[in-house]
């Protein structure tokens, strides 16, 4: 990918400027990931209510867990699935998202490439290695479905604050590491 003119971004925490398109593990952040998460709508907002990507990803994990086990994974194993499967969109933290249809139309491979680049970081940082990588995008695809049946037509609740949803995605997170890490 041919590096153009770009300026770097000032993340929330104000006290850190990244550059997305040079993203190093050392740049990549927990809280950050969870706070962007929150507050990035699903299906770029067109929604009866709002519902963010970081529920999506605390919904996706706990089906990856569900069906790992169930497909006779080690509970540590479906753990490390869970995990990716959590972590699947935390790209789009860094670089927002595209809807799908005009994201796969050839018209963004650049975008395409970077979001690569920055999942590859993701993974580092994260050391995501999930036993099956495969099963996370099935439950992606299979929630996406659900999703798309029953949060666009239907207001079923009232949206969380995403203060909350922020709290929640990063508590699966700890739930998921605290046997693996201590820097989080």
């Amino acid at each position: 990918m041919q590096a153009a003119k770009r300026d770097p971004v000032n993340v929330y925490s104000g006290e850190r400027i990244i550059d997305v398109a040079n993203l190093q593990v050392d740049d990549v952040d927990i809280d950050e990931i969870a706070l962007a998460l929150a507050h990035l709508c699903r299906y770029n907002g067109h929604m009866k209510s709002f519902y963010s990507v970081a529920e999506h990803c605390i919904y996706v994990s706990k089906r990856v867990e569900l069906m790992a086990l169930k497909m006779g994974a080690t509970p540590e194993q479906a753990q490390a699935d869970a995990l990716a499967g959590l972590m699947h969109d935390a790209a789009e933290a860094y670089i927002g998202d595209i809807v799908y249809p005009l994201k796969h139309s050839g018209m963004f491979d650049d975008y395409l490439a970077l979001e690569e680049e920055i999942e590859a970081v993701i993974t580092r940082a994260f050391e995501l290695s999930p036993i099956n990588a495969e099963l996370v995008k099935i439950v992606d695809a299979d929630i996406t479905n659900w999703e798309k049946a029953i949060f666009r037509e239907y207001t079923l609740r009232e949206a969380p604050s995403s203060e909350a949803v922020q709290k929640a995605y990063l508590r699966r997170f700890h739930n998921l590491t605290s046997n693996r890490w201590s820097k989080w």
